[in-house]
């Protein structure tokens, strides 16, 4: 794990197939972050690093109290590290697992889904990656889509 300046590490939280996700605590107080870090042997790859780092333009372009949100980007100890909001209340996958949960749940929570993805829509992004696993809860039961290093924004050539 590379150091990031003004932040301890509490804990390593998952694996993808690009990055290792840490929750992270600030030094100086507050709540807990999460820092996805690209892996160490594909900082050097531009395209890599390019689509790493094109996760927190996108994010930054969605107004949405249904996205989670990014806080900053930056380099440290040969990695690229993204800071984002800390979702503790899971994701849906595990919320559904072995719970009852009544339909009127169940229908907030797509509700929430559905009004995610029309502030997505609306930013000109299409997240191409939606699944359980990345439909999380905040500790007050609101919802919140993440991971968008697939994401798309329409109309752009660029890389997918």
């Amino acid at each position: 794990m590379p150091r990031i300046e003004g932040f301890r590490l509490l804990r390593e939280v998952g694996c993808g197939a690009v990055s290792r996700v840490y929750l992270m605590a600030p030094e100086a107080g507050g709540p807990p972050v999460i820092a996805k870090v690209l892996f160490e042997n594909l900082v050097n790859d531009s395209d890599f690093l390019q689509r790493f780092l094109r996760e927190y333009q996108i994010v930054g372009r969605i107004r949405s109290p249904y996205v989670g949100r990014v806080y900053s980007y930056g380099f440290s100890d040969n990695s690229a590290y993204i800071l984002m909001e800390y979702l503790s209340g899971g994701d849906v996958r595990s919320y559904f697992t072995g719970n009852y949960v009544d339909q009127g749940k169940i229908l907030s929570i797509f509700r929430q889904v559905l009004l995610a993805l029309r502030d997505i829509h609306a930013a000109g992004v299409i997240h191409r990656d939606l699944k359980p696993h990345n439909v999380m809860f905040r500790d007050d039961h609101s919802l919140a889509m993440v991971d968008f290093g697939i994401a798309k924004i329409v109309g752009d050539p660029g890389i997918t």
